[in-house]
């Protein structure tokens, strides 16, 4: 595979991540699967060289990467040894992206500010825009005094990164609830999420 294999960013652990040549055979491709791999010497396969990952835009089967996105890996790990590709052992964790099943939790949501459509890089680079909120509280819930009561009319802001793809608004609905249960009281506030109603607005990244 000919031309510069480069990162096209890094994760919060400072681990390459780089874009398979899947994502650059088809214009209305989008990356659907992420892929940790390791590298070695095929002489001493035990042995790691380095550890790092990529973004692939495959349609199916998403726990393995494609044909395209393990040459990428070969090429990635023949350039950074300098050993021929067929001397190098590369070895596989793949997993789906967005809306196939990276559902990040209320922590994770609170913590890094972003969508789950940004997991797992949350790079700056992959946020397409921001996602404005306000949130009412429909059902009752414990008040100061510890007695039920209801307040419809109180409204709880925010936002948050995302990385919007065709397909991700149920997820990003999800998210949306999911903070907004944090601060509304969260769970063991007795905040039930079903009943919260959220409108939004997302804006593209200026």
């Amino acid at each position: 595979m000919g031309g510069k294999i480069n990162p096209v960013c890094k994760t919060g652990g400072d681990m390459q991540v780089y874009e398979s040549k899947d994502c650059l055979n088809d214009v209305d491709s989008r990356m659907t699967t992420f892929c940790r791999f390791h590298y070695a010497d095929k002489r001493d396969p035990k042995t790691t060289i380095e550890t790092a990952s990529m973004m692939g835009c495959q349609k199916s089967n998403h726990d393995e990467p494609s044909s395209d996105t393990m040459r990428t890996m070969k090429a990635i790990a023949a350039k950074n040894t300098g050993l021929d590709a067929d001397n190098v052992v590369v070895r596989t964790s793949c997993h789906a992206l967005g809306a196939w099943g990276s559902e990040l939790t209320t922590d994770e949501l609170m913590s890094k500010k972003m969508t789950s459509n940004c997991a797992p890089t949350f790079s700056l680079n992959e946020v397409t825009g921001y996602v404005s909120f306000s949130c009412r509280y429909t059902g009752q819930a414990p008040g100061e005094s510890g007695k039920l009561g209801s307040n419809a009319n109180r409204v709880w802001s925010g936002q948050l990164a995302t990385c919007s793809r065709a397909g991700d608004a149920d997820q990003q609905e999800s998210d949306v609830k999911k903070v907004a249960q944090r601060m509304m009281g969260g769970l063991e506030g007795g905040i039930d999420i079903s009943k919260i109603q959220c409108t939004t607005t997302e804006l593209p990244r200026p």
